[in-house]
């Protein structure tokens, strides 16, 4: 071989030698230089990939209840599902209206009950206002006042003691209080007084009033005119007592009202 060629791919291999060296020199110059990781730098690391697949899990989720992803059915299933919603709504309605007729049907139902509790109150209350008006009636029954006959001589006065009782009821533990002229005063006392009129009279005895003990019944012929005017002579109280044991007491101020009343029955005022 001629020398000269050989010289020639001698110097071609080493041109080829640099040209790799130079290759490799230029790729360890791009090569970046190896850091030394610090505790530091390996907590903002840990941090840093923490947060990032947490975003990449939100991401995910997102994703995953997207709209666009949702499977909005057939026809069918949307007939089913408006129906379903219109069944509900409807027993809903039904729901309601049933508690409404429920608390109408109690209200009617305790007005009732209220209206028919009332009534029987009132039933109550006038019956016993007509038991009282029947017992203020009969305790009315008995009276007393002073009378008189027509002699002209020997003229009689009395006190006149009547029960006109329309039941014939007898009353008991009478006493009749009267003043005579003079200012003089006297109780009458009968222990029964039965239907019909008494008279007890009252004489002199040495210029003064003697009154008889029993009371005698007022007969036919006996005509005996009441005081309606006098002044020197009055009845001044009235007590007795009824056949239920409910005391009495007539007086020309107060009227007539009870002593001790009756604790079955209400008390009417006079």
């Amino acid at each position: 071989m001629h020398p000269r060629g050989v010289k020639g791919r001698q110097m071609t291999h080493a041109a080829s030698s640099r040209i790799r060296q130079g290759a490799d020199l230029s790729r360890e110059a791009d090569r970046p230089l190896p850091l030394v990781r610090t505790d530091e730098v390996a907590r903002r690391d840990d941090q840093y990939a923490h947060h990032r697949g947490r975003a990449r899990t939100l991401h995910r989720y997102v994703r995953r209840v997207n709209v666009f992803d949702i499977e909005w059915g057939t026809l069918a299933d949307w007939v089913a599902a408006i129906a379903s919603a219109l069944g509900a709504g409807l027993s809903i309605f039904a729901l309601r209206h049933a508690l409404a007729a429920n608390r109408t049907a109690e209200q009617t139902r305790l007005d009732a009950k209220n209206a028919s509790e009332a009534s029987e109150n009132r039933e109550r209350t006038r019956d016993e206002i007509d038991r009282n008006k029947e017992r203020r009636a009969l305790a009315g029954s008995v009276a007393a006042w002073w009378a008189a006959d027509r002699e002209e001589t020997r003229r009689r006065y009395v006190v006149v003691v009547s029960n006109q009782s329309p039941t014939s009821a007898v009353f008991h533990d009478v006493d009749v209080q009267v003043t005579s002229r003079g200012g003089a005063s006297h109780t009458i006392h009968m222990n029964i007084l039965p239907p019909g009129k008494f008279f007890v009279q009252q004489g002199l005895d040495n210029g003064r009033p003697q009154w008889t003990r029993i009371p005698l019944p007022v007969r036919v012929d006996d005509v005996l005119d009441p005081f309606t005017v006098a002044g020197d002579r009055s009845v001044v109280q009235l007590e007795y007592t009824d056949g239920l044991g409910v005391r009495w007491r007539w007086a020309p101020g107060s009227g007539l009202c009870e002593v001790a009343p009756s604790t079955s029955l209400p008390v009417i005022p006079a």
